[in-house]
């Protein structure tokens, strides 16, 4: 299932993959597009499918989780576009093994210009594991050389940066500490997570799910989220923000920045829950957690169980729309950057036509 905004990014219409029934993502997936917004493959992390719902030469077996909330993330190699990196998460919410990353390569001169693999499941960080989380994306370098991969580790939540330079990748990552001591919940659970990226790509904001702040309740998987400064010339993170997830000890998912970017939207599964903050104007952590609001229920059923509460992303056409996990349609916010939610009134269900 999909969204088609078109040229303009301003029009939502719903877009059904050409393999449906046959190409699934439990959780994680990535979209590529070309300048023009035409669709030019996805994948779940461990397959990818072109735009005629086709598997891709040699794309099967890439190493990452079905199960990993970001699962893998994309970039092109070169300003022709003619090689594209893809990044894949081994992690896992459920085990102590919190995974590593993997690059693999397509060329889209092969298979009438549609693409293959070249390069295949190639160690991100040589002789390193258990290092990453779920949570993984990617930034453009300032002076358009290449990429920035960020990850974070697991129980510390320090934030883990790799460099691609063209098609080169500088092995060794730089590590920074999330500012304030942080842990895992419990031993055997690593937790959800994502990084997201404001639109100009300097700021980040994490969602730690099962983690908690030292000397703060936690007693279950609400999560902490982070905010940072982050340099795309240099890759430096500098620490902001970081305060404990919602108030009713349910399991943090997902965080991203309203398309104005005063607000942080995060979402919870476990009971499904829509948060939202106020980072415009906020000097301390104490701030941004004040000014929590629950905005709606995410159940698709209405029958407050456990379906709903998927990812939350911000969209061209300035709204946010959130996945439901088990329903037959998805949320949109349609006006996240109002003073007022408005209660349940701001979030509307959009019904998946045509859609799994």
């Amino acid at each position: 299932a999909g969204l088609d905004f078109g040229a303009g990014g301003g029009t939502a219409t719903p877009l059904a993959a050409d393999c449906q029934g046959s190409c699934t993502a439990q959780e994680g997936s990535t979209v590529v597009t070309d300048t023009a917004g035409n669709l030019l493959f996805w994948t779940n992390g461990q397959t990818i499918w072109m735009a005629d719902g086709s598997v891709m030469p040699n794309s099967d077996d890439l190493f990452a989780n079905f199960s990993t909330t970001q699962a893998t993330a994309f970039f092109p190699l070169n300003r022709e576009r003619s090689k594209y990196a893809v990044i894949t998460n081994t992690a896992h919410a459920l085990y102590e093994n919190e995974g590593e990353l993997y690059y693999s390569v397509i060329d889209m001169s092969l298979n009438d210009g549609k693409g293959a693999v070249t390069i295949k499941n190639q160690p991100l960080w040589a002789g390193q594991s258990d290092y990453s989380s779920e949570a993984l994306t990617a930034a453009p370098k300032t002076d358009g050389s290449g990429y920035w991969v960020i990850t974070y580790r697991p129980g510390s939540t320090n934030l883990i940066v790799f460099e691609f330079t063209g098609e080169v990748l500088a092995v060794t990552p730089h590590e920074y500490a999330a500012g304030t001591t942080i842990t895992k919940r419990n031993a055997g659970t690593i937790g959800f997570g994502t990084l997201n990226f404001n639109k100009m790509y300097n700021q980040l904001v994490m969602m730690a799910g099962a983690h908690c702040i030292t000397g703060q309740s936690c007693t279950s998987e609400r999560g902490v989220l982070r905010i940072a400064d982050f340099d795309t010339t240099t890759g430096v993170v500098t620490n902001r923000f970081a305060w404990m997830h919602n108030s009713t000890n349910m399991s943090g998912y997902s965080a991203s920045y309203s398309p104005g970017e005063n607000y942080i939207y995060s979402t919870a599964l476990y009971p499904e829950r829509l948060y939202r903050y106020k980072i415009a104007g906020a000097s301390t952590s104490t701030d941004i957690k004040n000014s929590e609001e629950y905005i709606a229920n995410l159940d698709t059923t209405n029958s407050g169980g456990d379906t709903g509460g998927g990812q939350v992303l911000r969209a061209p056409n300035n709204k946010m729309y959130v996945a439901n996990f088990g329903g037959s349609s998805i949320s949109v916010i349609n006006t996240p950057d109002a003073t007022t939610t408005g209660g349940m009134t701001q979030v509307q269900r959009q019904n998946a036509i045509g859609w799994v």
